[in-house]
């Protein structure tokens, strides 16, 4: 399905950055994700401005938006699912960043670097969340099925696993200023996971089921 898009985006000289901003917009809200993390559980100094970065993603959707409201009033029967994939995966990039910036105002609750119990796992969590946002970037740029397929289903995975540790911690007995940090972090990465999988998910499914389970 997407593949058919991105050839379609790709013919039309007024879209023809479409591509490239959805790239960029994920590239950016990775390095949104580091920065938030780092802030977090190591008590990190960034100089950057994830505020500034996140009106940047903002911006970027903004423009998508403009670019496909000319092109269907020029052109208003041309592909009007492309263009609703489009403004769908772009709405899930820009809450990409709306999470880090969660977990980047966690931080200012705690003054020191968290590991250790709980926060080792979670470490592990951030781990393999990271790469998953370049290899949702080459999803989208190479266009195959089953590597969204794949895609998919290790950011499904990654939630779940998420979830299986905010139930841990509800039945074990913590101190409660960390239960609570813990908790609030694991709720935002688990978001950033399925976020992540709806995005893939347009090269694997037809607009009806973007974000859902593919069908086999």
């Amino acid at each position: 399905m997407f593949g058919e898009v991105w050839k379609f985006w790709k013919k039309e000289t007024l879209i023809d950055k479409a591509e490239e901003q959805v790239e960029r917009m994920l590239v950016v809200a990775k390095d949104m994700f580091k920065i938030a993390m780092a802030v977090f559980l190591d008590n990190e100094q960034s100089k950057a401005n994830l505020y500034k970065m996140d009106r940047g993603l903002n911006e970027i959707q903004m423009d998508v938006r403009r670019k496909i409201l000319e092109h269907l009033s020029i052109n208003p029967a041309m592909d009007i699912t492309a263009s609703l994939i489009l403004i769908t995966i772009v709405v899930d990039i820009e809450r990409l960043g709306d999470y880090s910036k969660n977990v980047l105002d966690l931080s200012r609750d705690s003054d020191v670097k968290l590991e250790g119990g709980y926060f080792d796992e979670i470490r592990a969590l951030r781990d393999e969340i990271e790469p998953l946002f370049d290899q949702t970037r080459k999803v989208i740029k190479e266009m195959k099925k089953e590597s969204g397929k794949e895609e998919m289903q290790k950011c499904t995975n990654i939630a779940k696993r998420c979830d299986e540790l905010l139930n841990k911690l509800l039945d074990d007995n913590h101190e409660p200023g960390r239960a609570i940090l813990a908790t609030l972090v694991l709720r935002y990465m688990k978001r950033i996971a399925s976020h992540l999988k709806n995005v893939a998910s347009s090269v694997v499914n037809p607009f009806a089921r973007l974000g859902y389970k593919p069908k086999e």
